[in-house]
């Protein structure tokens, strides 16, 4: 069910995306969207967004997570981190034409070179989206991405500390509630509204019934967006 919390945190993401864009980033925009009604082979020279994982790595060891799997797959053996050199030339190549980059993993704050990835960005006055357990924002990190971060998505399948533990196995519950908060802070010290924060659930059957708790926790904490999705175990 949509409600006016869900139309109001995008229009403002929206709002923190259009002032970034440029003439040409929204003519590859418009570009691609023609392309896509009228179903052209050819779109734009790129792609508006651009999704980079940056390592397969985690300090985690969720259970329903594939790159976890005790069964050969393609994240094992274990690939090599996103080239730092390689990053900086296809930002420097393409970056004028992207709108955003969202900052994938593994767990993206656990590469080892992240600080140079958001440098990067922010000279290129590129906005980005990051998707984290939330375990390693600390405050240092959410200063640095509070220019061009327009969302931070964390995993929060519960707020039952124990039952955390058991879903997101190496995970810290306490630890990320207070990066969240430290985070949520600093927004307010610098009367900022991006980036916003959307808790992602994974629901397995024993989790479920606390979806509720969870809704609570988001709505004392100011976050205005959950989302939701199935849970399975890759390793059973």
């Amino acid at each position: 069910m949509f409600t006016w919390h869900f139309f109001w945190s995008r229009i403002h993401i929206i709002t923190a995306w259009i002032a970034s864009c440029t003439t040409i980033r929204l003519f590859v925009i418009i570009k691609s969207l023609v392309a896509f009604l009228f179903k052209r082979k050819n779109s734009a020279l790129v792609p508006s967004v651009l999704t980079v994982i940056l390592s397969y790595k985690c300090n985690c060891s969720c259970i329903m997570c594939q790159k976890n799997s005790k069964d050969k797959n393609v994240y094992t053996p274990d690939p090599q981190d996103i080239n730092i050199d390689k990053f900086q030339n296809l930002i420097d190549q393409y970056g004028r034409y992207l709108s955003v980059v969202k900052l994938h993993g593994g767990e993206p704050l656990f590469y080892k070179n992240f600080d140079r990835i958001i440098d990067i960005l922010d000279d290129a006055k590129l906005k980005y989206t990051i998707i984290t357990n939330g375990s390693l924002l600390t405050p240092d990190i959410s200063e640095k991405i509070l220019k061009n971060c327009l969302l931070v998505s964390i995993s929060i399948d519960t707020i039952d500390p124990d039952l955390y533990g058991r879903i997101r196995v190496g995970g810290n519950l306490t630890n990320v509630l207070n990066n969240i908060s430290s985070l949520t802070e600093l927004k307010k010290k610098y009367n900022i509204k991006s980036p916003y924060i959307n808790v992602c659930v994974t629901a397995f059957k024993y989790n479920l019934a606390g979806l509720k708790d969870v809704i609570n926790f988001c709505a004392q904490a100011g976050i205005p967006t959950i989302s939701v999705n199935e849970g399975w175990f890759y390793n059973t």
